[in-house]
């Protein structure tokens, strides 16, 4: 994984700071293999919260990282905590993806 140990809990911080009920951060994308290079961070963040204070909260933690890590490039995917109701209504590929190659945080 290429992130530094104080970039990891500043991203945990940032979204366990927003969100009340948080299940997994889940690092997907470039930043998982040692091997490459550069790359933006690509996040999957599993909660239950109501879509709009989900939405909410997802920008207030964009925000909260962007001041602590500076300008990068972060992607950062909300779904529904695997097994619930909007878990199952959810399809989306990139979720699918970032489950089964994505390293949790």
């Amino acid at each position: 994984m290429r992130l530094a140990e104080k970039e990891v809990d500043i991203i945990k911080e940032s979204i366990r700071k927003r969100f009340r009920r948080v299940g997994r951060i889940i690092l997907f994308g470039s930043r998982v293999d040692d091997a490459k290079l550069g790359g933006d961070i690509d996040l999957l963040v599993e909660s239950d919260e109501p879509l709009e204070a989900g939405v909410r909260h997802k920008l207030e933690a964009l925000s909260d990282m962007h001041r602590r890590l500076g300008e990068r490039k972060i992607d950062f995917v909300l779904a529904s905590t695997p097994g619930s109701e909007g878990d199952r209504r959810d399809g989306r590929r990139i979720v699918q993806v970032a489950r089964e190659t994505g390293v949790s945080l």
